[in-house]
């Protein structure tokens, strides 16, 4: 396995490394990447891992898992735990690791130290076993996720090792809304019939329900809110590659991408996707020109029109969920609950009743990724979090802010969307749960994507603009 960080692409800023003097020039063509696609051998790289951990969370549904281990034996997070593992190894030979600063690298570290000290708060008390079980899980699982956003942020060699990842997302995501697709026209999960050998179902599969006479879809997720969240996410950058194809051939293929994440959102019949999608694009559309927002809207008023015709009733359904908030059941339940989930903030303010530790089997649903923090993490490991995603989200805003190439800007602003899709629709479910494995998974992988777009474009950004000191009185 190649180091984690290779030296810099040239194309983008950086020298190209020289021989030394008095030597004849070197071959670049006998290159190891070179070579290795001149003869037609697949690059391995953390952009080759990375998009097989996300093939793990977004194909193999999240209730198989390796027996053995438990829930917490699922491929995905096995895989992000080696990652840690090899992003440590790194770390540890000079010649392999990348020293320069990164504001997504030092944000994910004390994220994760905060995270381990609400573990070891959570120790402090006597755990209940499910409970105790429960906190190992969370921190495998975390574990493991913090190891993809640091092999993301340190292994994406270049740009065009960076956009093939992100591609790969926006067409894994794509090929999970065509799931979606087929299950909100023929009623049945297609993934009821993977079977894999040597892993076992952990749980048994989401029921597909109605509402107002429409299946809520799911597809590889554990749950419709969980597959129409991932859907508003994935929104912007799939609209960021079909305005900024590959190439000429690759742009029909992309606006197909684009249609087909669009109307599998609204499918999960959830208020959660609607508020993602909404979100996500209202941050994107912010940083149009007029006359993009112009064709936009002039684009986006027939294609309503049509999926409005295409499935009656369903706009109207999704309309309702806003327009009757103050009577419905859903609503009531989880406000109800507010008094009695700061009661538990109360009891362990500072780190929280322990990470993982709060199971609906033994209290009750929050449906709230902030509240959920706060009770299992308490207030350090919510400020924890929210530095995290506060760092990245600030980053890809600098870049967007300094660079000056209009598709590094399109792809900041595209991955603001994302955030901005996924912070909204937290306060909505429990986003971060551990059987929310899709959602965290895309999420840690997009903050370690700035922290690589940070590094790489690094030398084409415009530097700060400073005021200038006041002279000194003399």
């Amino acid at each position: 396995m190649t180091a984690l960080h290779e030296r810099p692409d040239p194309q983008h800023g950086a020298d190209a490394p020289t021989p030394p003097s008095g030597s004849a020039p070197a071959d670049t063509s006998e290159a190891p990447a070179a070579l290795s696609e001149r003869i037609g051998v697949p690059r391995f790289d953390a952009v080759s891992v990375t998009v097989l951990f996300l093939a793990f969370a977004y194909l193999i549904p999240a209730r198989y898992t390796f027996s053995p281990i438990g829930a917490a034996g699922r491929a995905g997070v096995l895989l992000g735990l080696a990652m840690l593992f090899w992003w440590c190894v790194t770390r540890a030979v000079p010649s392999m690791a990348h020293r320069t600063g990164n504001p997504v690298r030092r944000a994910a570290l004390i994220f994760f130290v905060v995270f381990l000290m609400a573990y070891a708060g959570g120790l402090a008390r006597a755990l209940p076993f499910l409970e105790a079980n429960g906190m190992d899980r969370a921190l495998l699982i975390t574990a493991s996720l913090v190891g993809v956003t640091l092999v993301v942020t340190d292994g994406v060699p270049d740009r065009g090792r960076l956009d093939h990842l992100l591609r790969r997302l926006v067409l894994l995501g794509s090929v999970m809304a065509a799931f979606g697709h087929i299950q909100f026209f023929l009623g049945t999960n297609l993934t009821e019939n993977i079977r894999l050998p040597g892993m076992s179902l952990n749980r048994e599969f989401f029921e597909v329900e109605a509402r107002n006479a429409f299946t809520r879809v799911n597809a590889t997720a554990t749950h419709p809110i969980e597959f129409g969240v991932l859907m508003g996410m994935l929104l912007p950058l799939a609209l960021h590659y079909a305005l900024h194809p590959p190439s000429a051939r690759a742009r029909l293929p992309y606006w197909a991408m684009v249609g087909l994440i669009a109307t599998a959102g609204p499918m999960s019949v959830s208020r959660s996707s609607v508020v993602a999608i909404g979100a996500g694009l209202l941050v994107v559309a912010m940083g149009w020109s007029r006359r993009q927002r112009r064709i936009a809207l002039a684009i986006s008023v027939p294609a309503v029109l049509a999926f409005s015709s295409a499935v009656p009733g369903l706009l109207g359904t999704i309309r309702g969920l806003f327009t009757s908030w103050n009577s419905d059941s859903s609503i009531q339940y989880r406000t109800n609950d507010y008094d009695l989930v700061f009661e538990f903030v109360a009891e362990r303010p500072l780190f929280g009743r322990g990470p993982g530790t709060f199971l609906p089997s033994r209290y009750f649903v929050l449906d709230n990724q902030y509240l959920m923090t706060l009770v299992t993490t308490g207030i350090i490991g919510f400020l924890g979090l929210m530095l995290f995603a506060g760092t990245a989200a600030l980053t890809a805003y600098r870049i967007r802010r300094r660079s000056t190439d209009p598709a590094t800007r399109h792809l900041a602003l595209a991955l603001l969307g994302a955030f901005a899709a996924a912070a909204a629709a937290s306060a909505t479910y429990d986003s971060l749960a551990l059987s929310y494995s899709i959602f965290s998974s895309v999420l840690f992988v997009l903050l370690g994507a700035v922290g690589a777009l940070w590094r790489i474009e690094q030398p084409n950004l415009r530097p700060r603009h400073r005021r200038p000191r006041a002279p000194a009185t003399p």
